[in-house]
């Protein structure tokens, strides 16, 4: 069986980093892909669609450069390949709008970026196992 894949959709350098220094330490068998914005997101879903081999999961930042992570979410769950794939968001906003959108548009979870090391390390980790079956 091969290592999970999980996506990271993330703009800022400095969050992308803490997110994958966070997985690479809690689950160091994940393989990780990275997509800089709303575009490459989807063109790696797509793509892995294609060729049979969805990342377990994604992790999205909603607010992101050429197309929102709302757009992003709304096109993965139109299109049958990637309808399932379980998705993340992972924000700085703790806004309940925000919040209420992404899960009516069909977000599996929520992690709140927080000012808190450990408390995003603990709710990403818990929330990234629990879609990887780990």
């Amino acid at each position: 069986m091969s290592n999970p894949t999980i996506l990271i959709v993330e703009d800022d350098a400095a969050a992308l980093m803490l997110t994958r220094r966070v997985l690479n330490k809690a689950i160091p068998e994940a393989n990780i892909d990275i997509a800089a914005d709303g575009d490459e997101a989807i063109n790696a879903v797509f793509k892995a669609a294609e060729e049979n081999r969805l990342p377990l999961v994604m992790l999205l930042d909603w607010n992101l450069p050429k197309k929102h992570g709302r757009e992003v979410l709304q096109t993965i769950r139109q299109d049958p390949r990637s309808k399932d794939l379980p998705v993340v968001i992972v924000t700085s906003s703790n806004a309940e709008p925000d919040k209420s959108e992404a899960f009516s548009l069909g977000a599996n979870n929520f992690v709140h970026k927080s000012l808190e090391l450990s408390e995003f390390r603990d709710n990403l980790t818990a929330t990234c196992k629990q879609y990887l079956n780990l």
